[in-house]
């Protein structure tokens, strides 16, 4: 998959750099600071602009190394989402260690048959499984990453990009990314990673703060709208 060796080169932690934050305490639980739905929405609408079918996916996660951390969502009072990608998943580039087990090697990408970017974990995927039968991983002697899909969105990625909170959390006690960045802001990181997956601009996580890269990724494109637009509809919607 086209999408999964731009994950793997440098989307993926462009994208970490932008999004990801500490584990944090939330009204219902932990939040892993991945921003999974926020990576979920632009790594779907890459994929599509490198002429790949996509869709975004909901469920339920696990990460487990036995002896050392185990997290997941059940029972947080929210899910994961990552894509699928011509019939394949999952697709995750949200998924890190980087505050969860930063003395451990993180994986370079989440992609179907591609188990050697994995840094040794186990990818266990599941469709529709009841809770109880997921939570088996719970226990699982392997060092793993285990997910549970229970459902493929069908709406178009356009009309996500069109109203983009009818899929993102909106954030609690803060200004979203359109009022702080400017309402083109999802189409102009989308724009970013097209042109960093074709080595057509340099990455920005090495020398600036992420909102400083949002700022610089706004200014430096600004027919983000028009473009990914284009870009879409040529493709496989």
């Amino acid at each position: 998959m086209k999408i999964c060796e731009a994950l793997r080169r440098s989307v993926r932690l462009e994208l970490n750099h932008i999004y990801t934050e500490r584990p944090f305490e939330t009204p219902t639980g932990t939040d892993m600071g991945w921003f999974c739905r926020e990576h979920a929405l632009h790594v779907t609408a890459l994929a599509e602009l490198l002429g790949e079918s996509a869709q975004l996916c909901r469920g339920d996660i696990i990460v487990r190394i036995p002896g050392e951390i185990t997290v997941y969502t059940m029972g947080s009072g929210d899910d994961h989402a990552w894509c699928r990608v011509d019939g394949k998943a999952p697709v995750d580039a949200s998924m890190t260690l980087r505050h969860l087990a930063p003395h451990e090697t993180d994986v370079s990408a989440i992609c179907p048959d591609r188990p050697e970017e994995l840094a040794g974990l186990v990818l266990r995927y599941e469709q529709k499984l009841d809770e109880k039968s997921f939570a088996r991983f719970l226990r699982s002697p392997e060092r793993l990453i285990a997910y549970n899909e229970k459902r493929i969105l069908t709406t178009n990625i356009l009309e996500v990009f069109a109203d983009p909170y009818s899929f993102l959390h909106h954030p609690q006690g803060g200004p979203s990314f359109p009022e702080q960045f400017g309402p083109d802001v999802f189409f102009a990181i989308t724009q970013h990673l097209f042109k960093l997956a074709l080595g057509d601009c340099k990455p920005l996580r090495t020398y600036r703060t992420p909102k400083a890269a949002v700022r610089a990724i706004v200014q430096h494109n600004p027919t983000a709208r028009e473009f990914i637009k284009n870009g879409i509809r040529g493709s496989a919607f």
